[in-house]
């Protein structure tokens, strides 16, 4: 048994072909798995380590991880996986540094054992954000059988006939190189100011796509489902071709949401299946409505700005907030009233931002602290 296929990451697609939703979708079911980066970010093991799909499979297999130390992996980086070690033993970090000179440690690959085959995901993305999700990268998956892997035997020679490369993150060499990675990045980050200059986006920076004015917005007004909101639902039309849902059972079928609270503060990612369900309910659960009692008067407005394939920023505007009115006017001009029916429109994110400029939602949020 073989298979191969061929993947491009392109955040500006409807599909999207995000490696990081083909290693979660990979990893369903392995036996144990190992991972070998370039180069690691705190907001790529947030992208990976602390999603439920991987969580599953790490508490209870065994996890092998190399990255390289030459660039790119900090300590901010170190700090965030050694969280995560402490909770899962199975996960197993060294670090390479290579004695050749001008030479770097720089594979991309992930692997699993199955109970009948071998998965490999080899491609150009590091365990960052752009490498993961947000960058135009290209992957390729190959399945085999136990019996005609070999790929796997000839990795664990390089690391048997390599162990002096290894390091624990604890080792002097290490801390060193992640402390002058760290340096590295802020000086990068104050040149990076300069937009004349162009800089690799993983060198400076790990974050979600900025807001363009040509990304889709949805303004929509939100359906009461009982006394505590509890998701927001959608039309048909929406649901596919704003949201890029889809009717097949597809465990890679993933989006990335992140809530604007009204101080301009990104939330933690929520992670919602874009399938829909047996009782063909468009809908989704959202932690901004989670629990809230619906309004007595007038009803509450999502706002959702698309910023790639699969990923949303979004926040939820009650009737008795300022931008309420200037929304609920916007919708009037365009749709008409309607008592019964939810109002939702499509449009470019000029269109709107130009009449609410202090929406929180336009405010520059990323996934990783400012540097």
């Amino acid at each position: 048994m073989a298979d191969y296929r061929f993947y491009l990451q392109n955040p500006a697609s409807k599909e999207g072909n995000y490696l990081v939703d083909e290693i979660l979708f990979q990893s369903k079911g392995a036996k144990k798995g190992g991972a070998h980066f370039a180069f690691m970010s705190s907001s790529g093991i947030d992208l990976l380590f602390k999603d439920e799909r991987f969580i599953s499979f790490i508490k209870d297999n065994h996890f092998f991880l190399t990255v390289g130390v030459d660039a790119i992996t900090d300590e901010k980086a170190l700090n965030e996986i050694l969280k995560f070690n402490e909770k899962y033993a199975n996960l197993v970090i060294k670090f390479f540094i290579t004695e050749a000179k001008n030479s770097i440690f720089h594979p991309k690959f992930i692997w699993f054992q199955k109970e009948k085959h071998y998965v490999h995901i080899v491609g150009s993305g590091n365990l960052t954000a752009g490498g993961l999700r947000w960058n135009v990268e290209a992957y390729s998956t190959y399945i085999c059988s136990v019996e005609k892997q070999n790929e796997i035997y000839n990795w664990e020679k390089f690391l048997t006939e390599n162990t002096d490369f290894l390091f624990d993150h604890d080792n002097e060499r290490v801390k060193l190189a992640l402390k002058r990675n760290t340096e590295n990045r802020k000086i990068l980050a104050k040149i990076a100011k300069d937009k004349s200059i162009l800089l690799d986006e993983d060198t400076v920076k790990d974050e979600i796509p900025e807001p363009h004015p040509d990304n889709t917005i949805l303004i929509a007004e939100i359906s009461k489902n009982g006394d505590r909101l509890q998701q927001v639902n959608f039309d048909k039309d929406n649901f596919f071709n704003f949201f890029d849902a889809t009717t097949v059972q597809d465990e890679a079928t993933y989006n990335l949401f992140f809530q604007v609270n009204k101080d301009g503060l990104m939330q933690e990612k929520e992670i919602r299946p874009a399938v829909v369900v047996k009782s063909h309910n468009y809908r989704f659960e959202l932690n901004a409505v989670k629990g809230m009692k619906y309004p007595e008067e007038g009803k509450p407005i999502g706002v959702f700005l698309k910023i790639a394939a699969k990923s949303f920023l979004y926040m939820v505007v009650l009737p008795t907030e300022n931008a309420h009115s200037v929304l609920d006017e916007f919708l009037t001009e365009k749709l008409g009233i309607s008592s019964n029916r939810m109002r939702r429109i499509r449009i470019k994110a000029e269109e709107i931002r130009t009449r609410t400029p202090d929406l929180p939602i336009w405010v520059k949020t990323t996934l990783a602290d400012h540097i």
